[in-house]
């Protein structure tokens, strides 16, 4: 006999369950994304926070970072990186943030273990590089 109860109560447990569960709770806090199911992925398997590349305690906790202005999905972060870059982000746009000591823009990713940076004053400029750089690195193999 099926045992309805059970076969919740396991589902909830496994990698798809919580998958599911936990893209709704990102849905709930106004996440936007693409797809979502790369996100989990990335974020399920992260050990290391991908700004401060400390690994994830009970105290330190990692967390999903995103622009509340746009819903836009930007790092894997701990909890310490996620509250200090808090509104730090005023282009809108992940990853691309002012840099007032050198007095322009600033794009940050690690892809791959690697950490890539680029400055530029134009914002319109480095959206574009940014767009480059990351299909380039994320999307062909």
């Amino acid at each position: 006999m099926f045992d309805k109860k059970n076969y919740a109560k396991n589902y909830a447990q496994t990698y798809r369950g919580k998958m599911f569960r936990k893209i709704a709770i990102w849905k709930l806090n106004g996440l936007i994304a693409i797809n979502y199911e790369i996100i989990f992925d990335r974020y399920y398997y992260s050990s290391h926070c991908e700004n401060c590349k400390c690994e994830y305690t009970k105290d330190n906790v990692k967390c999903m970072d995103h622009d509340h202005k746009t819903g836009l999905f930007r790092n894997i972060l701990c909890n310490a990186c996620n509250v200090n870059l808090m509104d730090t982000n005023t282009s809108g746009i992940p990853n691309i943030s002012w840099d007032k000591f050198k007095n322009g823009w600033h794009y940050q990713k690690i892809i791959k273990g690697k950490k890539h940076t680029k400055r530029h004053k134009s914002l319109e400029w480095l959206k574009n590089y940014k767009k480059e750089y990351e299909d380039k690195h994320y999307y062909i193999h």
